[in-house]
């Protein structure tokens, strides 16, 4: 964050090969990236600290990027953890509700009696991330294709997808999620369109790739739903990058 303007988010991410900073500024539209930074990231292995003292000045470089592009001053961050001493499991809670519909109040209980497990002592407990359940039924690879011509095609798209973001090719890019999408459903067919998925997914997806310039879903049963349009869409969160000068 910035105590010159409040309304920037910062994150951090540490990695084993470099240091990635990035400033935004929250609108009411979305978030515009006002700042990167980085650094080649030095006294990390498979992301575990190993000389804090060449970490600390590889955070200070990419913050410092970030903060001479932003024109602001950076005082907290949020940070990507990872490595091999992170580990991820679920846990499940129950609560008993009766004759009415789940409200956020029924959701924090949920969570805090999911919450309620038993790790070591020298453990704890970093992020917690709700998931709904999947549609009983579902699964997303019940059907390969694993074809070389969609293989090669599907590598194709994500080359052209980010040739066209340095070229800022809104078409180009736009097409190249439209082929991403094609190849997936070749490849893995389920992942959109499965009889447990009470959504018509293929529908939403043909209604945005028909009125924009691409989009593509990430995620197995729909995810996210990425839209490249230059105009902002309602209902939607935009994300727009700002070179420096």
């Amino acid at each position: 964050m910035s105590n010159k303007k409040e309304n920037l988010v910062v994150g951090l991410d540490i990695g084993t090969t470099k240091i990635c900073a990035i400033v935004g500024s929250a609108t009411d539209s979305g978030l515009d990236i006002v700042g990167i930074g980085t650094s080649p990231s030095a006294g990390l292995r498979k992301g575990v600290v190993i000389n804090i003292e060449s970490t600390v000045g590889a955070i200070r470089k990419a913050l410092q990027e970030a903060e001479l592009m932003a024109g602001c001053e950076i005082k907290s961050v949020f940070a990507g953890i990872a490595g091999g001493h992170i580990k991820g499991f679920n846990s499940q809670g129950v609560i008993a509700i009766k004759n009415r519909e789940v409200n956020n109040e029924d959701v924090r209980r949920v969570i805090d009696a999911a919450k309620a497990i038993a790790i070591p002592m020298d453990r704890e407990v970093i992020h917690i991330l709700p998931i709904a359940q999947r549609p009983p039924g579902y699964n997303p690879l019940g059907v390969k294709n694993i074809d070389p011509h969609w293989v090669r095609r599907l590598g194709q798209s994500g080359k052209d997808c980010f040739d066209a973001i340095l070229a800022r090719d809104l078409e180009s890019l736009g097409a190249s999620m439209n082929e991403c999408m094609r190849c997936w459903e070749a490849i893995l067919p389920n992942t959109v369109m499965h009889p447990a998925i009470p959504i018509d997914l293929r529908a939403i997806l043909s209604y945005y790739q028909s009125r924009f310039a691409g989009a593509m879903y990430s995620g197995c049963g729909g995810g996210y739903l990425f839209v490249a349009s230059a105009d902002f869409i309602p209902g939607s969160f935009h994300a727009k990058i700002r070179a420096g000068e």
